[in-house]
């Protein structure tokens, strides 16, 4: 299982867009099950703008998330790679620090 770490700002984007998207896919769907056609135009209009809005703004976060996750990997590689090889008795500290 991976680990994202997200600041307080990301988070609520997110919540926003999850909301954006069921939201408008709430509205899309009630049309299915409520007999009455008043208000069906501007009904689908609001929930194809929400769904639509929701789906191209999550890319973006999603591309930012995964970007700075490579990051982090690429600085953890880095970081277990000393560049000067280490002593004996260090190597053995680094191993069971790591575990």
């Amino acid at each position: 299982m991976r680990e994202h770490r997200v600041t307080l700002p990301e988070l609520v984007l997110i919540a926003a867009t999850r909301g954006m998207i069921g939201f408008g896919a709430g509205l899309l769907l009630s049309e299915r099950f409520s007999g009455r056609s008043g208000g069906r135009r501007r009904r689908r209009v609001i929930g194809w703008s929400l769904l639509a809005t929701g789906l191209v703004s999550t890319i973006p976060l999603v591309l930012r998330l995964r970007r700075r996750g490579q990051e982090r990997e690429e600085l953890g590689e880095q970081r277990m790679q000393p560049e000067e090889p280490m002593p004996e008795d260090s190597q053995a500290a680094a191993v069971i620090m790591a575990e």
